[in-house]
C-alpha cells in the first residue's frame, strides 16, 4: 500500500467501497471515529480518535465540493452527514460533530474544511475563521478517545498531520 499526499493508490480497489472513499488517519496511526462507535452515527456524535481503523469502526469520508476549482470542501459520510463545529461556528477547543445538514453553498463556512499539504500528509484546516485547524483536544499525541477539535494555530511545527487512506476490505486493518 503507498499513500501519496491528498491523494491515495493502491494494487488493487475493493469493489464494495465508492472509489472516493476514505479513513482519516493521524500521523501517530490513530483514525477517526464516531464517540459511539457507529458506522452510522446520528447528529451531534462527536468525533474522536481511534486505536482501531479497521473499516468496522473506522469511518469512510468523501470531499464534496460546492464549487469546481474550490479548495474548501464539505467532509461527508457514506450516510450523508457532514462535519460540523458543535452548535455550528468555529471557536477554540469546539468539539467536532456530525450532523444532517451539510451547507447550501460554498458560502456556507461552517461546514466547509480543506486539506493543507505538508510534506506527505496534511493539516485539516476550517474555512470559517481561515486560521483554525483540527487537533486533538488538549493537544498532541492524541489516545484513544480523544476529541477532534478546532484551534487556532495550523503551524507545521504543531505535527497534527493527517493523510487519507482507502482500506483495501472490510475486514483489511489500515496502516
Amino acid at each position: 500500500m503507498w499513500v501519496i499526499p491528498l491523494r491515495m493508490a493502491f494494487a488493487t480497489q475493493p469493489s464494495s467501497l465508492p472509489e472516493d472513499m476514505f479513513v482519516l488517519k493521524h500521523w501517530n496511526g490513530k483514525c477517526v471515529r464516531a464517540e459511539s462507535g457507529s458506522t452510522n452515527p446520528g447528529n451531534d456524535d462527536r468525533l474522536v480518535f481511534s486505536d482501531s481503523c479497521n473499516t468496522s469502526t473506522a469511518l469512510l469520508f468523501k470531499k464534496v465540493y460546492f464549487q469546481s476549482g474550490s479548495d474548501y470542501f464539505n467532509l461527508q459520510l457514506q450516510n450523508g452527514r457532514c462535519i460540523h463545529p458543535l452548535g455550528g461556528s468555529a471557536s477554540m477547543n469546539n468539539q467536532l460533530v456530525f450532523w444532517d445538514w451539510c451547507g447550501k453553498d460554498s458560502n456556507d463556512d461552517k461546514t466547509m474544511f480543506t486539506f493543507v499539504a505538508e510534506g506527505a500528509d496534511f493539516v485539516w484546516k476550517h474555512r470559517e475563521t481561515g486560521n483554525m485547524c483540527v487537533h486533538p483536544y488538549l493537544g498532541t499525541p492524541p489516545v484513544d478517545g480523544q476529541y477532534l477539535v478546532l484551534f487556532p494555530d495550523c503551524r507545521p511545527s504543531t505535527k497534527l498531520f493527517f493523510t487519507e487512506v482507502n482500506p483495501l476490505t472490510d475486514s483489511s486493518t489500515v496502516r
